[in-house]
């Protein structure tokens, strides 16, 4: 089992190259708003396949590291945000407006 660390954020990112770029600003942001045992799954909806990608890595997460708090943000967030927020292992789904929002 890949324990979460003290303090961490992780972030795992699907999709474009921006994706990648945006995922370094949120996991900063978090752990600027004392974020503690946190990932973050920034994801795409350019395909129905990255969607899936990005919910079944969302239950291996969980799985793998119980107690970190699950945040998904990006534009699967925004097209499929009841599918996200009615999923049992995630804590809060950002839409892509407050992503990087320390507060959100």
């Amino acid at each position: 089992m890949n324990a979460m660390p003290r303090n961490g954020v992780e972030v795992v990112s699907f999709g474009c190259r921006l994706n990648l770029v945006e995922s370094e600003a949120m996991r900063q942001a978090a752990l600027d708003a004392g974020r503690d045992r946190t990932i973050i799954v920034n994801t795409c909806a350019v395909t129905a396949e990255s969607v899936r990608q990005a919910r079944q890595s969302i239950r291996r997460l969980a799985r793998e590291k119980p107690g970190a708090q699950i945040v998904v943000s990006g534009c699967a967030a925004e097209t499929e945000r009841a599918a996200f927020a009615g999923m049992p292992e995630v804590e809060h789904v950002l839409g892509n407006a407050a992503k990087t929002d320390p507060a959100a």
